[in-house]
């Protein structure tokens, strides 16, 4: 899957691939709020708005992916 990270303060994204199991990660991301995006062939687009970033702490966010 295709994984979108955007900033809403700035606007600027970032993209990564999933892993087989659906893992992804962001290493260098700075403090802020963010919408997260993922795509997948024979999927729906999920959004997640408003995911917060904190300092010193890992984010960890599970994305339910429905079919269509």
């Amino acid at each position: 899957a295709l994984v979108t990270l955007t900033s809403r303060a700035t606007g600027l994204s970032q993209k990564t691939a999933a892993t087989g199991s659906g893992l992804f990660r962001f290493p260098s991301v700075r403090i802020g709020e963010y919408n997260l995006q993922v795509e997948a062939p024979g999927f729906q687009v999920a959004k997640v708005e408003g995911l917060r970033v904190e300092t010193a702490t890992a984010t960890q966010r599970n994305v339910q992916m429905q079919l269509g």
